[in-house]
């Protein structure tokens, strides 16, 4: 069975740095998989080879076919993402932004149709949304903004979801609404999910599978509760924690005062 996204040897150098060394993974299609790992561990990096975004060493295939050979058009067919730092076209209203989500489907030059419009009102009520559409992107708080977001890329309806940070700015509520939509979005419609994750909580609550990176490399993977380990979490982030177990089989990271855990 081919693997909805493949690396094979990847590497990228940014400014003479090595910031992915000779990557290999598989990732089935239909899972969550989700990146962790510190600051600079290449995370984000990992997701733009995904949507062919940075040049890169080695072979990087959605489904059998290599990235590079793709076109920007049949990548956007395929991968949309949910960036941190999102490009906000001025002037430009929460409907009109989510509509961009469907320009691979119709052209940047077509006029969007019936269908087009029922898919971003469909996202948006699922992202409670519908009381922002004639809202400034520009004038969104960070937590709107990161929903409007996320909104447009569920618009794009591709097989494979990139999620770089998808819960930075969301409270704890939004969080919650937003990771379970994108769950029963992804059971529903066998979305293949890769996420790059800060909070190592909402990762062993979500994902099927953890990939543990640092400096570039992968240094742990599998189930939550065999990556967020207390000595692997202390030897690469350096921090002090205490790992639960809830009963719905996630798992629960609960940062300690260094006092503590002497």
């Amino acid at each position: 069975m081919t693997a909805a996204i493949a690396f094979s040897d990847v590497s990228v150098r940014l400014g003479g740095a090595l910031i992915l060394d000779r990557l290999s993974l598989d990732i089935d299609g239909g899972s969550w998989v989700g990146l962790i790992g510190p600051n600079g561990a290449g995370k984000t990096t990992v997701l733009r080879c995904v949507g062919d975004a940075v040049e890169f060493e080695g072979r990087v295939n959605l489904g059998a076919k290599p990235v590079m050979e793709m076109t920007a058009r049949e990548v956007a067919l395929e991968v949309s993402l949910v960036p941190q730092h999102p490009v906000l076209p001025e002037g430009t209203n929460v409907v009109d932004y989510v509509l961009l989500g469907r320009t691979p489907h119709r052209g940047a030059m077509t006029s969007e149709s019936v269908h087009d419009l029922d898919v971003v009102g469909e996202v948006m009520h699922n992202l409670d949304l519908g009381d922002f559409s004639d809202r400034d992107v520009a004038s969104l708080s960070g937590g709107e903004l990161q929903r409007v977001v996320i909104a447009r890329a569920l618009a794009q309806q591709t097989p494979v979801l990139l999620l770089d940070e998808p819960t930075t700015a969301l409270d704890i509520g939004n969080q919650q609404e937003v990771m379970e939509l994108i769950d029963r979005l992804r059971h529903e419609r066998g979305l293949t999910v890769l996420s790059a994750m800060h909070d190592l909580t909402i990762a062993g609550q979500f994902t099927d599978r953890l990939l543990m990176l640092s400096e570039g490399t992968i240094v742990a993977e599998g189930s939550a509760s065999e990556v967020l380990t207390p000595d692997l979490i202390r030897q690469y982030y350096a921090a002090a924690v205490r790992v639960e177990h809830d009963p719905s089989g996630g798992v629960v990271v609960i940062p300690l005062r260094r006092s503590e855990s002497v």
